[in-house]
């Protein structure tokens, strides 16, 4: 018997020593080949089963939520919108609220993946089938879709929503909602200060601005409003820096939703010499609703602030007023000369302390500035 124990180890493949007995006559070769179609059945049936079984679900979604925040997007950033800052999560809806939202957010998806969304109505019917390959556009993201109430069949259909939604086929989540008969108290769903406060009539959120200056048209409080009710009446004070009443307005209601974007006129006004921090406040049926702050400066004002090239020259300095000169006879006249002009008034403070603090950065910010002299200069001759 201790000639048929003898350990394989003349095979041309690396597998570990095996422990088979060889039948005498028959050569170790034999065996490998043999192995090796084994080994070959056995891949294909991995294969097989591979391809007959489901496959995994790749794309998840950590957070979905219903919520009333339309403008979610405006109040953060790329990546950080998705999975660092959420909207608020809003569980009843009313009749007479315009919208009720579905956000979520998603890993793992391939763009052009179709998404499809089933809503179904409180008797668990199916309401609306949405499905686009349009939506799912990047690897990592997240979506805020409308589902209209106000104004819709959904207004008359109070109860418990609920909505399945799938990417490529696949069930992502299931959300649930209510929608309750009677009026939601009118709320505000966002508000910012503006210089541009028409975005096209869609009611889109315009760049916020709270910094103003004596050559800007005006200032404008931007502000969109849900459940209103129609012909309600709607009060907007301006408060100077003193405290005073400078304006006060008032406007009814016309719709349930929608935006609105009372102003100051500035330019050439009153208030274009009433520098220092304004306020606005809303009214809404008699009652104080909310406040909103904001800045006018007076750029033709002594010290309006700081001011780097005092620093540098000298507030009575021949230089310093060479620069405010063509401020005022070149750069006011001109809408780029004017957001220059924001820009050193926005950045100055700033620019100002570190001259104080840095003697080296003083000489540099000095031969910027002789530089931009000698260019004045080069202009005027």
């Amino acid at each position: 018997m201790a000639d048929r124990r003898t350990a394989i180890t003349n095979l041309r493949c690396n597998y570990p020593r095996s422990r088979t007995m060889v039948l005498p006559g028959y050569r170790g070769d034999f065996y490998c080949v043999e192995l090796m179609k084994i080994i070959t059945v056995i891949a294909l049936l991995f294969g097989c089963f591979l391809l007959m079984c489901p496959k995994v679900m790749a794309v998840q979604s950590t957070n979905h939520m219903m919520t009333l925040d339309r403008y979610y997007y405006a109040n953060c950033d790329g990546q950080e919108c998705c999975f660092q800052v959420f909207p608020v999560p809003e569980t009843y809806f009313f009749a007479n609220d315009e919208a009720a939202w579905l956000w979520f957010n998603w890993r793992g998806a391939d763009p052009g993946d179709e998404f499809t969304m089933l809503t179904f109505s409180p008797g668990g019917g199916l309401y609306d089938r949405m499905s686009s390959d349009a939506l799912i556009n990047r690897e990592d993201g997240c979506l805020l879709l409308s589902f209209s109430i106000n104004g819709s069949a959904p207004e008359h259909m109070p109860g418990d929503w609920h909505m399945e939604v799938a990417i490529d086929g696949d069930h992502l989540f299931s959300q649930s909602f209510k929608i309750v008969p009677g009026n939601r108290d009118t709320y505000i769903a966002n508000k910012t200060m503006t210089l541009y406060p028409d975005t096209g009539g869609d009611c889109s959120m315009p760049p916020s601005n709270f910094v103003f200056y004596e050559f800007d048209e005006g200032a404008y409080f931007w502000f969109y409003f849900n459940s209103a009710g129609i012909g309600d009446d709607l009060r907007v004070d301006w408060y100077d820096p003193n405290g005073n009443v400078y304006l006060s307005e008032t406007t009814p209601y016309h719709c349930a939703n929608g935006c609105l974007y009372p102003g100051i006129s500035i330019s050439g006004h009153e208030a274009a010499h009433l520098p220092g921090r304004w306020r606005v406040t809303v009214y809404y049926d008699g009652d104080r609703y909310f406040n909103e702050y904001f800045t006018i400066v007076d750029t033709t004002a002594d010290q309006p602030v700081t001011c780097p090239l005092s620093l540098i020259y000298g507030d009575d300095s021949l230089q310093a007023g060479a620069l405010r000169t063509f401020r005022d006879d070149v750069l006011r006249r001109t809408p780029e000369g004017r957001e220059l002009i924001r820009l050193y008034y926005q950045w100055g403070p700033s620019v100002a302390r570190a001259i104080r603090a840095d003697d080296q950065f003083r000489e540099e910010a000095k031969e910027l500035a002789d530089a931009v002299l000698m260019m004045i200069a080069g202009e005027a001759q």
